[in-house]
């Protein structure tokens, strides 16, 4: 079994898939950006990279609720440095920091 795979099932054993993903991460901040508060053109920021790393880790732990100016915007580098880091800290409790950068996509994580 290639490693993604591999890391796929460890996720899915301690993380089943979820429905309505985007409306609970929305209830969990409370219908705000989760970087400046606002509540306007909310959207969902998928922490991991690449469009299969979204569809096989999407859950609320993967997922962070913004707007579209920070979606969008300038400060879109920070928060998702911000939110990756935060991700792969949460993630220690079940993961090596491999199968970490498996997940979310990217290096510099720690």
């Amino acid at each position: 079994m290639k490693p993604l795979d591999q890391v796929k099932a460890k996720f899915l054993e301690i993380f089943p898939v979820e429905e309505n993903v985007r409306e609970k991460r929305f209830q969990k901040a409370g219908y705000k950006c989760e970087m400046c508060q606002s509540t306007y053109l909310l959207e969902l920021h998928h922490i991991c990279s690449g469009l299969l790393r979204r569809k096989d880790f999407e859950r609320v732990i993967s997922v962070r609720c913004v707007c579209e100016n920070c979606h969008k915007g300038s400060k879109k580098a920070d928060m998702i440095t911000h939110y990756r880091k935060e991700l792969a800290k949460d993630l220690q409790k079940w993961f090596t920091n491999e199968e970490i950068r498996i997940i979310i996509g990217k290096d510099n994580l720690f």
